[in-house]
């Protein structure tokens, strides 16, 4: 009885805290919708408004997967950045400007946009890798540009961890529209 308690408000308070109407980025982007991955693997880590020279960040950390190397556990990362931009350039135009921009060497493959991979209509995705510290990363960049809105979705873990995680990723960006229909 205590146990099916617990979970009640565990469920609860977690429906709570991510709650989209909460959130930094509803208040900016009134006609933002996404849908968390299924479970209760993923937790809000930040949720920041932007500011006069910063851009907006939303930001889900996954818990902790353990690799096949002793001691080593990974967090997988779901982040949304955003901005207001010109109303003047597209999706692959606003790409242009922020993935050549990374700290860290990409190999990027344009993979798709609406709507196979990404639920907005102003879109595109990328398959990305890296290597940071001797250690590959597999990513996701997704751009959606929407009424003077420019959103960076960064999905990133490390490429062993990917398998695991890669479908919530994929769907989390599928399931991200900033449009209005």
């Amino acid at each position: 009885m205590i146990r099916t308690i617990v979970a009640f408000i565990f469920i609860f308070i977690s429906g709570l805290t991510y709650g989209q109407s909460n959130l930094a980025i509803k208040k900016e982007i009134p006609t933002v919708n996404f849908e968390l991955p299924k479970g209760i693997e993923w937790d809000l880590v930040m949720d920041v408004p932007p500011e006069p020279g910063n851009k907006g960040v939303l930001m889900f950390k996954h818990k902790p997967i353990e690799l096949s190397c002793a001691d080593c556990k990974v967090e997988p990362i779901i982040a949304v950045l955003y901005e207001s931009i010109s109303d003047s350039i597209d999706a692959v135009e606003y790409s242009v400007n922020y993935i050549g921009t990374k700290p860290y060497q990409l190999v990027h493959k344009l993979i798709g946009g609406f709507p196979d991979y990404s639920g907005d209509q102003h879109s595109v995705v990328f398959d990305v890798t890296y290597v940071r510290e001797e250690v590959e990363h597999s990513v996701l960049l997704a751009y959606i540009v929407c009424n003077d809105i420019g959103i960076e979705i960064i999905c990133d873990t490390i490429t062993e961890a990917f398998p695991k995680v890669e479908q919530q990723m994929r769907d989390f960006i599928r399931n991200f529209s900033a449009d209005e229909y």
